[in-house]
């Protein structure tokens, strides 16, 4: 199998998109998780100049690229085989042309240790104003320690919104103390009413919806170096302002 994709634009080209896409929609069902996913050790890797390709372990005729959410995380994990094996992302048939709005927001990283350091149920970090047609992303943090006999884990769940952007960008993680390692990584697209999207971040509230798809999912022992990494890569916030932001602690 030469893992080959004709040059973009020819006739052969054209047919081998058509065909790829046929053969992408007929896979069975146990090709997936029960997330929609694709196991990355079910995918061959070939490398090319300035990229790669993924192609199907088991129907390797068949060509994938992970979607326009999950494909930060996937270029940042797919350069490190532990990461790569433990992980699964969604996928499409092509690799589409997308690029994200530009926005300022708290750096994950500063956030997410402010939020286990101080202890908060709940808090909320954002950038209070708009300015010069730049828009400010908020973030919302729950932390919580399951009970002994549930596993003993520390969870934490993150949200976060931009204007402009209809999804809401959520990630759930676990670990027993997120000083070394986390033990579990997801990362999802919630898409909500515009009035739980307010209730959401105006008073804390976790609300549930029906429109909810995974995007990634990690497993084992995930050094937290990585985890804040691909985090930040998950999330649409492509600018990152390190001070001046105000975090706002919510009541339980």
């Amino acid at each position: 199998m030469a893992y080959e994709i004709p040059d973009w634009g020819t006739r052969e080209w054209c047919q081998f998109v058509k065909d790829n896409s046929a053969a992408f929609a007929s896979l069975p069902k146990e090709t997936y998780t029960k997330d929609g996913l694709i196991r990355c050790k079910d995918l061959i890797r070939v490398p090319k100049q300035t990229s790669y390709t993924l192609w199907l372990r088991n129907h390797d005729t068949i060509s994938v690229a992970a979607n326009r959410y999950s494909s930060t995380v996937a270029d940042y994990i797919s350069g490190n085989p532990q990461l790569w094996e433990s992980a699964a992302i969604r996928v499409v048939s092509g690799r589409g042309i997308s690029s994200r709005v530009p926005m300022f927001g708290v750096p994950f990283q500063q956030a997410v240790a402010s939020a286990l350091h101080k202890g908060f149920i709940k808090c909320e970090f954002y950038l209070p104003n708009q300015k010069d047609d730049t828009y400010y992303a908020t973030l919302l943090f729950h932390v919580n320690r399951r009970k002994e006999s549930n596993g003993a884990v520390i969870e934490l769940q993150v949200w976060q919104y931009c204007p402009r952007i209809s999804e809401v960008f959520y990630v759930h993680a676990e670990s027993s103390d997120f000083a070394k390692y986390v033990s579990h990584l997801d990362g999802a697209v919630i898409r909500f009413h515009p009035e739980d999207v307010v209730k959401l971040f105006t008073f804390c509230d976790k609300i549930k919806s029906t429109d909810y798809e995974k995007q990634f999912r990690l497993d084992g022992q995930i050094p937290m170096d990585d985890m804040l990494n691909i985090v930040s890569a998950y999330l649409p916030v492509t600018e990152l302002v390190d001070e001046a932001f105000r975090v706002n602690d919510c009541a339980t």
